[in-house]
């Protein structure tokens, strides 16, 4: 299946009259068209900005696509009218049935296909990237094109399906491909990171990549929102996380102030222990964090220490539910400046940006 549309119609189309904008889309239709019918192919519909057309194999349709990119730039050369126009491509293999679907006062040739829409959202991204040929992984792979590069995948009936620019032959294109992917590949991965170096790297070489330009401007925008959510993140946050929670304990390490996180897991542990061995472990807890003469001891505030001793006392030695959760909360504050700072360290945006984008669609979805 392969889908043409004027890219920019809207704009075209702008301040102008409908009957001249109707005459001149049918001029350009009318030479662009036959290129479908040459290479075997039937234009299955036309639409207010384009035509959607069908091939029996890729072949045909890259070499009708390859005509009707060399039709818009001659008739571009020919007409101020058509100099602004941008055509956009998309190609997808499938499976289809052709027929007539209507009534008996009126009947269409339509195709039906589960993925049939597919190429709407292709032309879509075509737009957002100011690319002009997209064809999905199962085209490309039906035939070797010589200029092709990987952006990135999008998810399609539950499954990632990777897409893949055509571009006619680019010298600097061509000069940065192996970059480029390296760069696609990390923002598959959730790497926007490493994608934005690498990205940078393509337009430090080829500065007029548009396809580039905007999959960088795309993952700086991705970073933002995932900045902005790691900004606000809490102690308590933090810990939810095993890795995040492995990054804190080892800025307490480094900071030599491993007694608020040391209390926080040890009262963790305590509500989950067998009522025998309570006694034992609030006596612990009191006597190695809360007692000033420990060399542990945390900062904790004069009304909760005399809680803590009097809850010793009248519980048998055993901490009540209200007392914990009133010491946690200050363990809590007291790591909030390693917090702070832990949040600003590369390794820990890397692997939140892993933990928040796990189950985050692709960036071009």
């Amino acid at each position: 299946m392969m889908s043409v549309e004027v890219n920019n119609f809207d704009m075209w189309t702008k301040e102008r009259n409908l009957t001249d904008i109707l005459y001149d889309l049918n001029m350009f239709l009318s030479e662009v068209c036959p290129a479908v019918s040459i290479h075997d192919g039937f234009v299955d519909k036309y639409n207010h900005n384009g035509f959607t057309a069908i091939f029996r194999s890729v072949d045909k349709a890259v070499r009708a696509s390859e005509e009707i990119l060399f039709m818009v730039h001659k008739i571009q050369g020919m007409s101020r009218i058509y100099g602004d126009m941008k055509i956009s491509i998309a190609m997808h293999s499938a499976s289809v049935l052709v027929g007539t679907i209507g009534e008996d006062n009126r009947m269409d040739s339509t195709i039906i296909s589960s993925e049939a829409h597919f190429n709407e959202r292709l032309l879509s991204i075509n737009k957002t990237l100011g690319s002009n040929i997209l064809a999905s992984s199962c085209t490309v792979q039906s035939k070797k094109f010589k200029h092709k590069r990987s952006i990135g995948v999008i998810e399609m009936n539950g499954e990632l399906v990777q897409i893949s620019e055509i571009f006619q032959d680019h010298k600097n294109k061509l000069n940065t491909i192996k970059i480029f992917e390296q760069a696609v590949k990390a923002v598959n991965n959730k790497g926007y990171y490493e994608a934005i170096e690498l990205f940078t790297q393509v337009m430090a070489m080829d500065p007029y990549d548009n396809v580039c330009q905007n999959l960088l401007k795309m993952c700086f925008e991705a970073v933002q929102k995932i900045e902005m959510i790691m900004n606000k993140f809490t102690p308590k946050e933090v810990l939810k996380y095993p890795t995040l929670r492995e990054l804190l304990h080892q800025q307490c390490i480094a900071e030599h102030s491993c007694e608020n996180f040391d209390l926080y897991e040890l009262i963790e542990e305590y509500q989950k222990v067998s009522p025998d061995l309570m006694k034992s472990q609030a006596q612990y807890i009191y006597h190695t964090f809360c007692d000033l003469d420990s060399p542990q001891a945390v900062n904790i505030i004069e009304r909760t220490k005399i809680n803590l001793l009097q809850n010793l006392k009248d519980q048998d030695y055993v901490f009540n539910k209200d007392t914990l959760n009133d010491l946690m909360r200050q363990m809590l504050v007291n790591m909030s400046d390693t917090v702070n700072r832990l949040v600003e360290s590369y390794l820990f945006k890397k692997t939140c940006i892993k933990i928040l984008t796990e189950h985050a669609k692709p960036l071009l979805q």
